[in-house]
């Protein structure tokens, strides 16, 4: 489980989106010009409790929605 406690300061813009990315990580027995990636199954994630994914983990997710400016946010990835 990861916990994370954050304040990020105003958005420069009202139509300024905030994602969590995450990168594939490559089987080290496939060679580099093969697509298997190790997916990581059964993932959890809350933002400011609100569960606001819960799947294997896809493309970056949009926290936009559930972030507070200039207020503390707690994103919990279980």
């Amino acid at each position: 489980c990861y916990r994370k406690r954050f304040v990020l300061p105003d958005k420069f813009d009202d139509d300024q989106q905030i994602y969590l990315h995450f990168e594939a990580i490559a089987d080290d027995s496939a060679s580099k010009n093969d697509d298997t990636q190790i997916r990581i199954p059964a993932t959890t994630i809350w933002l400011n409790q609100n569960k606001i994914f819960s799947d294997v983990l896809p493309a970056p997710i949009n926290l936009s929605e559930y972030y507070r400016d200039r207020s503390e946010n707690l994103l919990v990835i279980y």
